[in-house]
């Protein structure tokens, strides 16, 4: 699941589903938007949203979020569906909007761009908590 659990009107409904129709052994994933990632803490410091919780009018709007996780509130949905989670992690250390990165990829190549890609996915590793993504692998 991709950046679908912040879309659903029962999460932890989709997960109990998904939890049946697992194979013996099988693996559900998800990876969902993190409300403490280091972009929406400058936001909230820059007075752009006002607290790293909020969902702003072009998330529920635009995109259609009705909620974002921390890893705690992910995991805690996981084992609320009945599912146990073994790995749970932050994905992609993101420091600036998708238009500022974006526009620093283009300007310095295609070589530097994964250099940069790889240098944030590293960094991040560290760093969960602060990351763009959360990700979470349950069986």
């Amino acid at each position: 699941m991709n950046n679908l659990l912040e879309h659903v009107d029962d999460p932890v409904e989709l997960l109990e589903n998904c939890k049946r129709h697992l194979a013996k052994g099988g693996r559900l994933i998800a990876q969902v938007p993190n409300c403490e990632s280091i972009t929406r803490r400058l936001g909230v410091l820059m007075g752009v949203i006002g607290d790293i919780s909020d969902i702003s009018e072009k998330e529920r709007d635009f995109y259609g979020h009705q909620r974002i996780y921390t890893l705690k509130s992910l995991e805690g949905a996981c084992r609320e569906a009945g599912l146990k989670v073994m790995r749970s992690v932050g994905i992609l250390y993101k420091p600036l909007p998708n238009l500022e990165l974006e526009y620093l990829c283009q300007k310095n190549g295609e070589a530097w761009t994964e250099r940069f890609l790889k240098a944030l996915v590293k960094f991040g590793e560290k760093r969960p908590t602060e990351c763009a993504y959360l990700f979470v692998k349950c069986g």
